[in-house]
């Protein structure tokens, strides 16, 4: 299902997309072995600067949505939206979902984030970054994301301004663990992906993706895409897991950036209910 949520609108847009199994399209592991054993800098770079495509994300999304002309517009709109967070189910071709819920499920050593970044915003998680000691289907993964093509392409599916390398790394809410209302807002900051992986979660056990502008729960889902495009009012978090939660809640997150800054100016006026939102390029 393709869900829109946009400010102001407590009604959640359901359009049901129908979906199959895709043909099998498993990664090349002589092509992980091969990019894992390069020095890091020096393929990031080839890769910047290559038309190449086989690392395009392309390859291992779900062709029934994103080859449709109709539900890529759909999308497309959603992320045009300055507050709205687009939601999209089976959103990748099962095999690489599966593949990487394998590799994660098995990970044992999670470090540990917990910190106050402001009086206004706390969280506690799981991460595993590509420079973490990690799987090497992770740091393919990663590849996969920063690869120009792919980038091209979530430009054109944003309609956003020319994207530099994502930041990028792999996600576990434990029993506990939670993100306070934020907005991912930075100058430079284009469009956040959460690309979740979790299987058989209770919504019971907490953990729901929560949309401020719409005031929305999204449970975890296997293979579902949240994608939205950061600005200073896009609040959301991640409600907290409860100790009775039995599934692991798994997802791997990211910010696409962009070299031009956006400033969001706010002008005051008599009225202290009005604001008027000033777009303005550094």
């Amino acid at each position: 299902m393709f869900w829109l949520f946009y400010i102001g609108i407590r009604v959640i847009k359901k359009l049901t997309f129908s979906t199959k199994e895709t043909e099998k399209d498993i990664l090349n592991i002589s092509i992980a072995e091969k990019f894992i054993k390069d020095d890091m800098n020096s393929l990031l770079s080839s890769l910047n600067n290559s038309k190449s495509s086989h690392l395009c994300i392309l390859s291992y999304l779900n062709s029934e949505i994103f080859d449709n002309k109709k539900k890529f517009n759909q999308i497309n709109e959603g992320l045009k939206s300055k507050d709205a967070a687009v939601i999209i189910r089976n959103a990748f071709k099962i095999e690489f979902a599966e593949e990487l819920y394998t590799v994660l499920d098995s990970v044992t050593n999670w470090p540990i984030l917990e910190n106050i970044i402001s009086p206004d915003f706390s969280m506690r998680q799981h991460a595993l970054t590509a420079n973490d000691n990690c799987p090497d289907e992770l740091t393919v993964a990663k590849l996969i994301f920063f690869n120009m093509q792919t980038r091209l392409f979530m430009q054109k599916l944003a309609s956003t301004a020319t994207l530099s390398q994502p930041d990028f790394y792999a996600g576990y809410f434990h029993s506990g663990d939670y993100a306070s209302p934020h907005t991912d807002w930075s100058p430079n900051r284009r469009l956040s992906w959460v690309f979740h992986l979790t299987k058989y979660w209770n919504p019971k056990w907490g953990g729901s993706f929560h949309w401020g502008p719409s005031d929305t729960n999204v449970p975890p889902e296997f293979n579902t895409l949240a994608m939205f495009r950061v600005t200073p009012t896009g609040t959301h978090s991640v409600l907290p897991v409860t100790p009775l939660a039995r599934s692991k809640r798994l997802t791997i997150n990211g910010w696409f950036y962009s070299e031009d800054k956006i400033i969001y100016e706010n002008k005051q006026l008599p009225d202290l209910n009005n604001q008027i939102m000033v777009l303005k390029k550094q």
